[in-house]
């Protein structure tokens, strides 16, 4: 009887295979007893019969039953055939045209050509399907139990932490600080991505970063040390924080506020500059290799991209140099351990509020009235925080030690607009018929700060 030997373990995280090895043995030691010559052996190694995956040895091993190449099966148990009821029809056709046999090591022998030998093979597939559903239930159970009770939940391992997230990976960690500091000063994630490309980071997965990786990563509350379910915060998570709460929030602000991210900035005035005559930002185009600034809205004027940028640079090279510069950096002389204290009692309120309410001693209307206010109370406490993570785009620029010059050259595009914004608002205004060359008298600058 030329035989086909199956064999399936659904995980094997080692990569070894030393399961669907000792199947193997099983299944040849049962075609050593009934005489059988085994002609090959398939295998799926790391792969689901519940899933509903391709599993590529089993679709060979029903071809060569279909062709004639084996005339039997044997496999260590029914279910590493079919785990799914779906599977069992096809399974059935296929063994009955080709008059083949089936035996397991476990289950003995499987005879499909009778309306009994069928029966029981649907028995033990409804046996087998309820195992699988039985064993995601008690998983899905575990999985919530652990993040409500503050336990690491993720399999897979996190950028920044170890696989069971019980150390910090400091190295990893610091590069996400670096990250949620530069995003939070107006620095784009691509900008952040092509920086951590170029240091040698790459995902846990191996793949290089891009922008909606890094936004997915700074906008991850597992970094915050914040357990989650489904992707609903649940609590504190037991874990070492690598952001703390209040930049957290920041960044899920900023984050947020981005809802379509587009390609990385190329010139710091488009979109940062203002069009004189309307009020609205202005664009960038190029004719025969020269840029342009443009007014976006109804392109009221165009000045060269060049001269704008250069006497804006000039300016804010000038004021962040001078002597007194530190006076524009935007200080937060906020107590962050008393901010957060006060939204922990609010907090404590609405959960008992809450409590109340499920035992009866308030009405609905009065759970509304009180969780309203409370509510607006947590959202400026919120805002507070927010406000205090925020690093002043201006502080690194001019707190930092060498040439101004050289610090303002070297920053990112997104960067410099970011100071520019905060800085200053420029405007450029209309120029009278006929004049030509760049007059910076038409550039108008209100000073922010």
């Amino acid at each position: 009887m030329k035989t086909g030997i199956y064999v399936r373990i659904s995980s094997d995280p080692t990569g070894k295979g030393l399961g669907v090895q000792r199947q193997e043995a099983d299944c040849r030691d049962l075609a050593d007893q009934l005489g059988w010559t085994v002609v090959e052996v398939y295998t799926d190694n790391d792969l689901s019969a519940f899933s509903g995956k391709a599993r590529p040895g089993y679709e060979r091993l029903l071809a060569d039953l279909g062709s004639g190449r084996i005339e039997a099966v044997i496999a260590w148990h029914t279910d590493r055939l079919y785990r799914r009821m779906a599977d069992l029809a096809p399974f059935i056709e296929v063994v009955r045209a080709a008059r083949a046999q089936v035996r397991t090591v476990k289950a003995g022998e499987l005879d499909l050509s009778t309306a009994s030998g069928v029966m029981t093979a649907e028995i033990l597939g409804s046996v087998a399907q309820h195992e699988v559903a039985h064993a995601q239930e008690r998983m899905v159970a575990a999985h919530q139990q652990k993040a409500h009770s503050g336990r690491w939940t993720g399999t897979m391992r996190a950028f920044g932490y170890t696989q069971d997230g019980s150390a910090v990976i400091e190295v990893e960690a610091q590069a996400i600080r670096d990250a949620a500091r530069d995003v939070l000063a107006g620095v784009s994630s691509a900008a952040i991505a092509r920086r951590w490309n170029a240091a040698g980071l790459t995902t846990t997965q191996g793949r290089p970063w891009d922008f909606r990786r890094i936004a997915q990563i700074l906008g991850n509350p597992t970094y915050a040390a914040l357990a989650t379910y489904k992707g609903v915060v649940v609590g504190p998570g037991n874990w070492e924080p690598i952001l703390d709460g209040a930049t957290h929030e920041a960044l899920v602000g900023l984050l947020d506020s981005r809802r379509t991210p587009g390609r990385p900035r190329r010139w710091q005035g488009s979109g940062t500059y203002l069009c004189g005559r309307c009020g609205s930002v202005v664009r960038t185009y190029t004719v025969k290799g020269v840029s342009f600034y443009q007014c976006r809205a109804h392109q009221h004027l165009a000045r060269k991209l060049t001269d704008v940028d250069g006497y804006v640079d000039t300016l804010v090279m000038g004021r962040l140099g001078a002597p007194d510069a530190h006076l524009v950096i935007e200080r937060h002389d906020i107590d962050l351990p008393a901010l957060q204290g006060k939204r922990d009692g609010l907090q404590l309120r609405l959960d008992q509020l809450a409590e109340m309410f499920r035992s009866g001693e308030i009405e609905a209307s009065q759970l509304r009235v009180g969780t309203t206010g409370l509510r607006a109370d947590i959202a400026l406490v919120d805002a507070e925080l927010a406000a205090a993570a925020t690093r002043d785009p201006l502080s690194e620029l001019v707190l930092s030690e060498g040439d101004i010059r050289e610090r303002w050259s070297g920053m990112e595009v997104a960067e410099r607009a970011a100071v520019i914004r905060v800085l200053m608002t420029v405007t450029i205004q209309p120029c009278p018929r006929g004049r030509r060359g760049f007059d910076p008298r038409y550039i108008e600058i209100d000073w922010k700060r």
